[in-house]
């Protein structure tokens, strides 16, 4: 299966990049040299091309931020809404400012706008971005950076109920904290596994310098975790240097499933330390490649506890310490759509090859978990692809993992294709197909399949193993009205079909492809930041000899559609 994948993805890969739909054209465009231009006092806006084949400078520069309410929309122009607009924080200029590519005096370049705003879009604390030019004259054009602030300060109780688990518990979190765009979050949570205490503090472009720190801390029923990151990264397509590094700790207990069953618990302890370094020459013809040297030393400790029933069940250590390289290649072919992974709001596609090798080396010598010198890869590549009209194919396929001279471990393959098809206005057919293969995971839980993992009419662990496949067939359905401009809602039929199996290991009580039918329904607030969709679904599961055949309830908070 993982073989045919791969083949399916390099065919569909190498047809894109032929048939690129409008990429090569707009490209190879250019505009006319010869139109005037008035260089004595403000005139009407050339195109984009125009400008940029005249030579145009970006003159001033200016914002507008706008609130979470239109108060000049009448609709929006009421007492809960103007309360809201006057508690919430709006985010600073200087914020907005520091995401800004280009000054003023830079050449004209579309492209740094586009990807300015692609920039601001993936905040979590403005719903849209946009930037026009406005006015134009001597040869410069006056910019406006047009961006719109969502509530970021939430708090409450939340529940969740999937594959017949539930997780409930409360928390106070701020994506925009004081309007400087940074991120807190204080949580409590209970679920079937333990109780958790977590504190979380991220602050990315600090200052406008394009550094992110995260501070991360917790305290949980069977253990505690922390994190501490720095990293200046590859901010833009352009950005010559990154460095960083990164800190995190974490125990917990931990339980081995075959066939749905827990057959092993023990507790577990993993620390991780890495740090890096990068360059990159820039964007060159539409494509950048950035190069990354790094260095990681990893441990997964692990001992009895309190449910362990046999010492032998607890796996062995593992340390590993390595040198690596990694090379991430970007083409440059974004385009603005909607409704892929959201509804109401402008999301980015890339519809060029994305590709990250890295590699590392570890010695055996001085990694006391690695009984021989070992490559560590990781291999990852992505694409979209316009197939028609507004119809788009998006690929995905990563693979990790550890090999040596005789052996492979820790080695998980993944390979995704999902495609849209809008029907009209309000509805959009959407498949996906997700595989997985595994061989010697240092996580033996990392395959599972459940009501929690994408089969929505079962309870959660019904199935796992070292391989697996999911098919979910959607018919989404959008509705166009914002709903007391606040809302938007949407829902879906479904179809899953999946199976998760281990051919060393017999057949469960559920073994076997599983099939599952429902309907659920979508709810995001087009007032609130990214990430933020509720679904609530309701599926009844079609096979399994050992499942209740009734209806499932899958209530989770999703980050899209």
């Amino acid at each position: 299966m993982p073989k045919v994948l791969a083949l399916i993805v390099l065919t569909l890969a190498v047809w894109g990049s032929v048939c690129r739909p409008g990429l090569a054209a707009s490209s190879s465009e250019a505009a006319d040299p010869n139109v005037a231009v008035d260089s004595t006092e403000e005139s009407a806006i050339p195109d984009d091309r125009t400008l940029e084949a005249n030579g145009a400078v970006i003159g001033e520069i200016t914002l507008r931020v706008n609130d979470i309410f239109d108060l000049n929309n009448p609709k929006e122009n009421n007492a809960l809404y103007r309360a809201a607009n006057k508690l919430h924080i709006a985010t600073r200029e200087s914020v907005v400012r520091g995401y800004l590519l280009f000054k003023s005096g830079d050449p004209y370049s579309r492209r740094l706008l586009d990807e300015t705003e692609r920039s601001l879009r993936n905040t979590q604390f403005l719903y849209d971005a946009f930037i026009v030019p406005v006015r134009y004259h001597d040869n410069i054009v006056d910019v406006e950076v047009i961006t719109r602030d969502v509530w970021t300060l939430t708090g409450g109780v939340n529940y969740s109920l999937k594959g017949g688990e539930t997780s409930s518990g409360f928390e106070i979190e701020d994506s925009n904290f004081l309007g400087y765009g940074h991120s807190f979050s204080l949580s409590h949570s209970v679920d079937e596994d333990r109780t958790s205490d977590l504190f979380r503090y991220d602050a990315p472009n600090v200052g406008g310098k394009h550094t992110n720190i995260i501070v991360t801390l917790g305290s949980n029923s069977d253990g505690d975790l922390y994190g501490l990151g720095y990293a200046k990264p590859f901010f833009s397509l352009d950005t010559s240097k990154s460095y960083g590094f990164n800190i995190e700790g974490e125990d917990y207990d931990e339980s081995r499933f075959e066939n749905g069953v827990a057959v092993a618990d023990y507790h577990r302890t993993d620390r991780l330390f890495e740090v890096f370094l990068g360059y990159s020459d820039g964007l060159v013809n539409n494509r950048t490649i950035q190069w990354t040297l790094g260095y990681t030393h990893a441990e997964r400790l692990y001992s009895p506890n309190d449910k362990t029933r046999d010492p032998a069940e607890v796996p062995e250590n593992d340390a590993e310490s390595f040198p690596w390289i990694s090379m991430r290649y970007i083409e440059d072919y974004f385009i603005k759509t909607q409704r892929l992974s959201f509804f109401g709001r402008t999301e980015d596609l890339n519809l060029g090859d994305e590709i990250l090798i890295k590699l590392g080396w570890s010695d055996h010598s001085i990694s006391s978990g690695s009984p021989s010198d070992e490559v560590i890869y990781e291999l990852s590549y992505s694409r979209g692809l316009l197939v028609g009209p507004d119809r788009y194919l998006l690929l995905n396929f990563d693979s990790e993992g550890r090999i040596a001279s005789e052996h492979s471990e820790n080695v998980l393959n993944s390979g995704r294709i999902r495609y849209y098809e809008p029907h009209h206005t309000r509805q959009v057919f959407y498949t996906s197909l997700l595989v997985q293969n595994a061989h010697d995971l240092d996580d033996p839980n990392l395959i599972q399949l459940g009501g929690d993992t994408g089969m929505r009419g079962y309870p959660a662990h019904v199935q796992d193993g070292d391989r697996m496949f999911l098919l979910t067939v959607e018919q989404r359905f959008y509705h166009e009205r914002h709903f007391f401009e606040f809302f938007y809602a949407g829902g879906a039929l479904f179809f899953d079909m999946g199976r998760a199996w281990d051919p060393d290991v017999g057949p469960g009580p559920n073994s076997g492809v599983l099939k599952d039918v429902g309907a659920g329904l979508r709810l995001t607030s087009s007032r609130a930041g990214k990430g933020k969709v509720l679904h609530i679904d309701a599926a009844y599961p079609l096979d399994g000899d050992d499942v209740d055949r009734t209806i499932q309830i899958n209530i989770s908070m999703e980050s899209e559609f």
